[in-house]
């Protein structure tokens, strides 16, 4: 087989046979790149010297060099380049990549792709937090080039990608560990004390892209705030040894966990952080109990509209018929039919107060209570509940009213 190395400034393939030679000499001619070429002998040789009985050959080639850019011609040397840390702060030209990423320490674009600015977030290194008793091994010197920035549905075929999600992989979920013991096994400390075995190769398979995602999620939380890494990590590396029983692979336990071991390390920092009391643990139950009433009420009110709705579809329907039969004046029936309209009319009006004045009631109290709540998760804890069962309600009222206009249209046209 050939063999290749790839470092930032050369490119080396050896055991080439006299037409490879010409092939790869042509691809490096129209780049505009310099080589030399070796034959068995490690003589120096040029390109119409190259003969079979001289095979075989080793070209090495020289790459432009930029302070800002790196051109990777081969998915090794792309590989030995992530196990260098080097990345931080370069745009990499990788010459098989179809699709740009972007990672919080490199930019990734397709062979010719460069012009692009970037630049680099840089994180706490993980060899700061995460002990080692039996050396470093796995554990990141910089988390940077392995959290992702956005994802594309693109990435998940592209080989470049998956060559370096593949080893992002085993760097994240070695961040998240407290310790790494001498047998390469991942230590959490928790209640219990749970013990990984070490992401392998194939772990981001395993994982899957969403997977994926919720595992840059956390470690980029963890590592995003110097001064609170340690925290940070305390409390995920806890919520993951819940979930972990025994002597079990890493990967399958952080696909089941990771998204939920974050949100429930989110929660705990910010109790932590705004030094909850009991009275604010008070604050938060009677905030559950206050949005279940509502909802309670919400649901009440949607089934009386629903009955009062129902209960004037058969007086209209009876007014209809008894105008058809003769047996009640127009007048009768038309001011039958408007109480009912205006009795319809009241209740959508008392209901739409009564969201107005939730809305305004939790407007007032967000801030002088619920202050430890970040704006994402009171907006996933207490807007986005409220909001569903509004909908509902706000769905009946249009039904009813089109209900109601649609009764009133057809006793005015009998």
């Amino acid at each position: 087989g050939r063999i290749v190395a790839e470092t930032d400034s050369t490119v080396s393939i050896s055991s080439l046979t006299a037409s490879e030679v010409s092939e790869v000499i042509g691809i490096v001619d129209a780049i505009g790149w310099s080589y030399r070429i070796e034959d068995s002998s490690t003589a120096d040789v040029d390109l119409e010297e190259v003969v079979d009985y001289l095979e075989p050959y080793r070209v090495e080639i020289e790459k432009e060099l930029s302070d800002t850019t790196l051109r990777l011609l081969t998915k090794q040397g792309f590989y030995d380049y992530l196990r260098s840390s080097k990345l931080t702060g370069y745009v990499v030209e990788v010459a098989s990549l179809t699709t740009s990423f972007k990672t919080l320490g490199f930019l990734a674009v397709p062979w010719g792709g460069s012009g692009n600015e970037f630049c680099a977030e840089i994180r706490k290194s993980p060899l700061a937090i995460v002990k080692s008793s039996g050396g470093v091994k796995d554990i990141p010197s910089n988390i940077s080039p392995l959290i992702l920035r956005d994802w594309s549905d693109n990435l998940a075929t592209d080989e470049v990608f998956l060559t370096w999600a593949r080893f992002a992989t085993i760097g994240l979920i070695t961040a998240c560990a407290s310790e790494v013991e001498p047998s390469g096994q991942l230590s959490f400390y928790g209640q219990p004390r749970s013990r990984l075995l070490a992401p392998a190769q194939a772990s981001y398979d395993k994982l899957g892209s969403e997977g994926f995602i919720n595992l840059c999620a956390a470690v980029s939380w963890v590592y995003e705030n110097e001064s609170e890494v340690e925290t940070r990590h305390g409390l995920l590396a806890c919520e993951i040894s819940r979930s972990a029983h025994g002597d079990v692979d890493s990967t399958p336990v952080f696909a089941k966990c990771i998204a939920m071991a974050h949100e429930g390390a989110r929660i705990a920092f910010q109790f932590g952080l705004g030094e909850l009391s009991k009275d604010s643990l008070k604050a938060l139950s009677e905030l559950r109990k206050s949005l279940a009433d509502e909802a309670s009420k919400l649901s009440e009110s949607t089934k009386q509209l629903a009955a009062s709705a129902t209960g004037t579809l058969f007086l209209g329907i009876g007014l209809i018929f008894a105008k058809i039969m003769d047996k009640a004046s127009s007048g009768v029936a038309l001011g039958l039919t408007a109480i009912l309209a205006l009795y319809i009319a009241s209740i959508i009006v008392a209901n739409i107060r009564y969201i107005d004045l939730q809305k305004q009631i939790r407007s007032e109290w967000r801030n002088r209570l619920y202050r430890f709540l970040t704006d994402d998760d009171y907006q996933r804890m207490v807007l986005d509940p409220a909001r569903k069962a509004e909908e509902s309600v706000y769905c009946a009222m249009w039904l009813v009213a089109a209900v109601m206009a649609l009764l009133l249209l057809v006793i005015f046209c009998v």
